[in-house]
This record gives structure tokens, C-alpha cells and sequence, in this order.
């Protein structure tokens, strides 16, 4: 009975130790359960630059007084060297010191592994914070974290203190904020604003979007004309447009800059929707016009032709998608594109309609440059509501991360113009994608006029035609029953056909009349 007991107690007093020790270890600091990692290099393992402290505030720095605030630049603390930081953190999909990317041109290499002259910009308000934090997040989480640009934020107002500091926490690179100068957000003197206030009232009974927004306006104007001239923009030579509430669903393993500066590109885009037809009503009639009042300035191999559907007579509202946008600066800062910009704002069309900058960026850079200067950027994961850019091959979804479903995907469905730029330009289409097909919706009236009369004519003269070989098989025709029988019964499946007509034409119409 005692050895029992005894042996009892060994046995409690064992368990109590080895759950003293699992408690000990449980508590002890994680460096000291690493203790041969430690020894084994020279230093201590290095923090990822992604998971630094971003303290901001201590260094805030003047850059001159644009408007009422001066612009404010918030520097990161002392980091990693960027060329250290994306040695140590590429994905594991890259080999030999080189990122790889997939483009329409075959495989992408980023040898040289630097930084570009570039940065991100962003045209925000106070109220855009939290949207504005989810983009940064987004952006950061999936590129910039390995290359740490600079973020550029720019408002109409002051920005607030608290804006300031809680945006350029979240920044990994240099952060700038400034506000924009009144001459480049306002009405300019040559407007009739008596017409303007007309077209935003009318534009509010149709119930168009921002129709009747007066500042939305200023936006399109400021980002059309003026965002590369404000003076903390001319010390970069690429940027790349960030809006509020977006999101990048698929890490980007390659530099965007360096594609466009490797590859001399100009203008790099993700997306090409429609517009809407009630806010760019006559913007295609002054292209045209300056396309024929200036022709040097024109380039001979454009990019006209993914413009339009009926070789050049109207605008089928194909554009690329301005809020993801990827450029070179010096293209904006150019003479031809000032002048044609200048041409367009003359017009009034900004605000006596409501044309964007989406579309005029796009007639600008499709009418003035060499269409082997534009670069489409695949497989981000890009997401701005209602759109989704979203890769079909699995493959690719799995070495990007992707987070997105590709039954979203909105880059290569119907309503979007990326297969016709793929067909203008004779690209080869992604995996999964090669029997989609551009369907044009928008149709100007004046166009569906002309479209009417000529299937008018061509409708009476196949008409006529039938009736002369009608009347010329009569004479050779059989006297017999079977055939006039056969003769009769094809006939009146012709007569079926016209009425119950479903081409695809008739499909497309009925499509617009539904749309209106």
C-alpha cells in the first residue's frame, strides 16, 4: 500500500514538472526559442520592410504655398535599401534575381530590379479617408510594399491634420500632400455658364450620373488638363492613378514603370468600358474636326480604329478606364498633347455636356501616338464597383494570389472593349478567351439613320434580284405539281423568315431599343 502511494506521488510530481516547463517555454520571449538561428549568422534576421513601424510627423517639410495650404511632405523612417528589400522579398515564382511577367508581347523581364522615377497619385477629399486607407492598404499589401514609391495627395481644400497623419502611416514610401490652385479648379472665363447651368439642369432630369454636379465637372477638367502641372508632379517621370475604394486582388510581381520604360510604352491601362453616350455627345465631332484641321499632329499609325465601328462616322464609346491609369508624364506635359487638350477645352464640352477624362485621355493618346505605344496590363485583380478585372487561367490566379472569382471577371466579358483593342492590334488573346466578342450597345441616332436606309436598300435591291431570278427560272420551271408545290412551300418559309426575322443585326438593335 505505501509503495502505491509513492508511486502515485513520483507520478504527480513528474507531471507538474513537465507542465512547468511547457508553461516556461510558452512564456519565454520568441528570440530565445531561436537561439541557434541567432548564432548561426552575423547579424539579426532582418525585418520585411512591409512589417517596419511607420511612424510619421518628425520630419514635415515645406514645399510653398499652393493655394491655402502648403504642400506637406511626410518622409518614412531610415528602411532597408529598396534593391535589399526586393532581393529579399521576391515571390518564389521569380528565379535568377529576375521578376517575370506574362504580357501580350511574350515574357517580361525586370532585370535591372531599381525603382523608377515614378509615384502614385491620388485626387482625394478630407471625407475620402477611410476609402482612400482601403486602396493604400490594397496597393501596398500587393506591390509597393517591395518597392516603397511615393504617394502624392491632392485636394481642392486643405487637408486636415488627421488626414495627413493617418494616410502617410500607411504609406511605405515618401508621402505629399498638396492643394490644388483655384485657376485649375474653377469654371474657366470663356464658359457661358448661363448654358452650362441649362446642360446640368437638363442632364438632372435624365437622371444622367453627376449631371448636374458642377464640381465633377472641375474634376474631368483638372485631370484632363492639369494634374502634371502642378509643381510636386514635375520631379517624377511616370505615375500611376489610385482612387478611393478600390482594390488590387492579385499580387502585381513585376514593375509597371519599368515595363513602360523598358519598352518605351507611353500609356499603360487595365480596363476599356463604355461611356455613356448622353454625356459625349459631339466630343467625337471636334476630334474629327482637329483630326482635320491639324493632320501633322496626327499619328499615322494610331489607335483611331478601336474607336470606332463603322470606320471613323461615329464614337462606339469604347475608352480606357482613366482611374486605373499607368503613364508617362512627359507624353501630358508635351506640346501636342497641350494643344489638343486645349482645343478640346476650348469646345466647352466639359461642361456643356460631361465629357471625362477618361475619354479624352483616351482620344488623346489614340489619335496622337503610335497604338505600339499603349500597354495593356493583365492580371492585377483590379476592382473599382461595379468592375472586376480578374485572370481566367487558374494558373495565374494561383502565383498572383488571387482573391477574385473569375465568373466576376469583367475585362474580357461582352460589355467590355478588350477584345476589340486585341483584334485592332492582332494580339493573340489570353487562355480562355478566344471566342469572346466585342458587342457594340452605344450607337449614335445619326449613325442608326444611315444604318436604316442602307439596309433599307439593300433589303428592296435583294428583293428585286430575287424577283428577276423568279421570274427567269418561271419559263424553265416544270409543268408538273411536286415542283410547283416545292416552289411554293420555300417560298413561304422565305416570307417566315422576313417576318419572324432574328439576325444577329435585329438581335443588336432590339438590344439598343431595350437599352434606351
Amino acid at each position: 500500500m505505501v509503495s502505491l502511494r509513492l508511486t502515485r506521488k513520483v507520478r504527480n510530481i513528474l507531471l507538474m514538472l513537465v507542465l512547468s516547463a511547457l508553461v516556461l517555454v510558452c512564456l519565454l520571449p520568441r528570440g530565445f526559442s531561436r537561439p541557434a538561428q541567432i548564432r548561426s549568422g552575423a547579424t539579426t534576421p532582418e525585418i520585411a520592410p512591409h512589417s517596419l513601424e511607420r511612424e510619421r510627423g518628425s520630419t514635415l517639410k515645406s514645399l510653398g504655398n499652393q493655394g491655402a495650404q502648403d504642400d506637406v511632405v511626410l518622409k518614412s523612417p531610415t528602411r532597408v535599401s529598396d534593391t535589399e528589400s526586393k532581393a529579399k522579398q521576391r515571390p518564389s515564382s521569380v528565379k535568377d534575381g529576375q521578376m517575370a511577367m506574362v504580357t501580350i508581347e511574350g515574357l517580361y523581364q525586370d532585370s535591372e530590379n531599381t525603382r523608377e522615377n515614378a509615384t502614385f497619385f491620388s485626387l482625394v477629399r478630407n471625407s475620402d479617408k477611410f476609402g482612400l486607407l482601403k486602396s493604400i492598404r490594397s496597393v501596398e499589401d500587393r506591390f509597393n510594399g517591395r518597392y516603397h514609391y511615393d504617394w502624392v495627395f491632392a485636394n481642392d481644400e486643405p487637408f486636415t491634420k488627421e488626414f495627413i497623419e493617418t494616410v502617410s502611416s500607411f504609406c511605405s514610401g515618401t508621402s505629399k500632400f498638396v492643394q490644388i490652385p483655384k485657376e485649375m479648379w474653377s469654371m474657366p472665363k470663356f464658359i457661358d455658364q448661363k448654358k452650362a447651368t441649362k446642360t446640368r439642369r437638363a442632364m438632372r432630369r435624365k437622371r444622367v450620373k453627376y449631371g448636374f454636379s458642377e464640381s465633377y465637372r472641375h474634376m474631368c477638367r483638372f485631370n484632363s488638363g492639369f494634374f502634371y502641372d502642378l509643381p510636386v508632379m514635375k520631379d517624377y517621370r511616370y505615375y500611376w492613378r489610385v482612387e478611393p475604394d478600390v482594390d488590387y486582388r492579385c499580387d502585381i510581381l513585376y514593375d509597371p514603370f519599368t515595363v513602360l520604360r523598358e519598352n518605351e510604352k507611353v500609356y499603360g491601362f487595365n480596363m476599356a468600358p463604355l461611356e455613356l453616350h448622353t454625356t459625349v455627345e459631339t466630343l467625337w465631332d471636334q476630334v474629327l474636326n482637329y483630326q482635320e484641321k491639324y493632320p501633322d499632329k496626327v499619328a499615322p499609325d494610331n489607335n483611331m480604329a478601336f474607336l470606332s465601328d463603322d470606320d471613323g462616322k461615329s464614337f462606339n464609346m469604347c475608352h480606357f478606364w482613366s482611374n486605373f491609369e499607368i503613364a508617362d508624364l512627359e507624353f501630358f506635359r508635351s506640346d501636342k498633347y497641350r494643344h489638343f487638350f486645349d482645343y478640346l477645352d476650348r469646345a466647352g464640352g466639359i461642361y456643356y455636356e460631361r465629357w471625362g477624362d477618361a475619354p479624352i485621355h483616351t482620344m488623346a493618346v489614340s489619335l496622337l501616338l503610335s497604338k505600339d505605344k499603349l500597354q495593356f496590363f493583365p492580371s492585377t485583380g483590379y476592382f473599382h464597383e461595379p468592375n472586376q478585372d480578374c485572370p481566367r487561367a487558374f494558373d495565374v490566379r494561383v502565383k498572383g494570389r488571387c482573391d477574385c472569382s473569375a465568373k466576376d471577371e469583367f475585362t474580357w466579358g461582352h460589355r467590355s472593349c478588350i477584345p476589340k483593342f486585341f483584334d485592332v492590334h492582332g494580339f493573340e488573346r489570353p487562355h480562355g478567351s478566344s471566342n469572346l466578342k466585342y458587342t457594340p450597345i452605344h450607337k449614335s441616332a445619326e449613325y442608326k439613320k444611315e444604318r436604316a436606309a442602307e439596309e433599307a436598300a439593300e433589303a428592296a435591291a435583294e428583293a428585286a434580284a430575287a424577283l428577276s431570278e423568279e421570274s427567269a427560272s418561271t419559263d424553265e420551271q416544270s409543268e408538273e405539281g411536286g415542283e410547283a408545290e416545292v416552289s411554293l412551300h420555300s417560298d413561304n418559309q422565305s416570307e417566315g423568315n422576313d417576318k419572324n426575322d432574328d439576325t444577329p443585326q435585329n438581335q443588336e438593335d432590339r438590344s439598343e431599343e431595350h437599352q434606351a
